[in-house]
């Protein structure tokens, strides 16, 4: 943070890109089929979470590609609410694989 703060005082920077800013350009970069490299994924994870209480991180979090896979590609981050937890549980309780509940 003090790096940007010199860059915004000595008007070498004049604009920042907010945390919230950042958490809506992924997720529509994500919609054109653009995705973060697996290198930045971890600052952008870092940086998404920056201006968020604990509380509030779950939804706000949905739907970014921030998670650095094994085989070289980038996942997507998912969250579910209470409602949908029960609903992909009661599902699995029914013979259907974890994935197949997910989209059902």
């Amino acid at each position: 943070d003090s790096l940007r703060l010199v860059l915004e005082k000595s008007k070498v920077c004049t604009k920042v890109v907010t945390p919230a800013f950042l958490r809506n350009i992924l997720r529509q970069a994500l919609q054109n089929g653009v995705v973060p490299l697996k290198r930045m994924c971890s600052f952008l994870l870092d940086y998404s979470l920056r201006d968020m209480k604990a509380e509030q991180r779950s939804m706000d979090l949905n739907g970014l590609p921030v998670l650095p896979l094994l085989n070289g590609f980038v996942g997507t981050l998912r969250v579910y609410n209470s409602e949908q937890v029960n609903t992909i549980t009661e599902l699995m309780s029914m013979g259907f694989a974890y994935s197949a509940a997910v989209f059902a």
